[in-house]
């Protein structure tokens, strides 16, 4: 049996709307996007979504796999915002994603604890990142394309969505339903709801058909 094979970050691994969540038990059942666009192609579901993680993760979660893909596997990345990246973790023994605009970095983080540091990153991430999205995200679609470029060569079908679909920060945002819309406020979540999930599987499913490249 192929496989759909699916990267990117919280939404990609459905947070919110998982079988473990408070809205699935309370305005479920429902599906995530993963989960309907596997089940459109009659495939087995592999989901490698990473939540919070930053896009070199991303990267790096597709070269691990690669040697599993095969031939009429469907491969869909999602990237995410270029305002995430890595630093070592507090024990120095290895390197843990963030988002480096939070005010408190990830209690795995050498910043949690260290105020110094914790400044040092949101300065980084002012002076170096933000305004310059647009530039940082070109670096690693670059990356994603190749590779996508690369699949195509081994008749895997694959495809790259951009985060700006559901970011604050840059147009378009918040194109599909996310949870506190769906609750109407009963649950702060600005993950995707069973609509919104339903919607992008559509989405999804249109651009693997037609081959299309979903960037901003």
């Amino acid at each position: 049996m192929n496989r759909a094979w699916f990267f990117g970050d919280s939404f990609t691994a459905g947070f919110g709307a998982r079988k473990d969540t408070e809205y699935y038990s309370k305005y479920g059942p429902g599906q995530t996007f993963t989960e309907r666009v596997s089940e459109y192609f009659k495939v087995e579901e592999i989901n490698v979504g990473v939540p919070g993680c930053d896009n070199e993760t991303i990267l790096s979660k597709i070269t691990e796999n690669l040697i599993h893909f095969h031939k009429g596997d469907f491969v869909i990345i999602g990237n995410t915002s270029p305002l995430r990246g890595l630093t070592p973790s507090n024990d120095g023994t290895k390197l843990i994603y963030q988002k480096l605009f939070d005010s408190k970095p990830y209690s795995e983080s050498k910043g949690y604890s260290d105020n110094q540091a914790s400044e040092i990153l949101q300065k980084y991430c002012i002076k170096f990142k933000s305004g310059y999205e647009e530039l940082w995200s070109s670096h690693y679609n670059k990356m994603f394309l190749d590779i996508i470029k690369y699949l195509k060569t081994k008749d895997i079908t694959a495809l790259l969505w951009d985060y700006s679909v559901w970011s604050e920060e840059i147009e378009p945002g918040m194109r599909f339903e996310n949870i506190e819309q769906h609750t109407k406020g009963d649950i702060y979540d600005l993950h995707w709801s069973f609509e919104g999930h339903r919607k992008v599987a559509e989405w999804i499913v249109e651009g693997l058909n037609s081959d299309k490249i979903y960037l901003k």
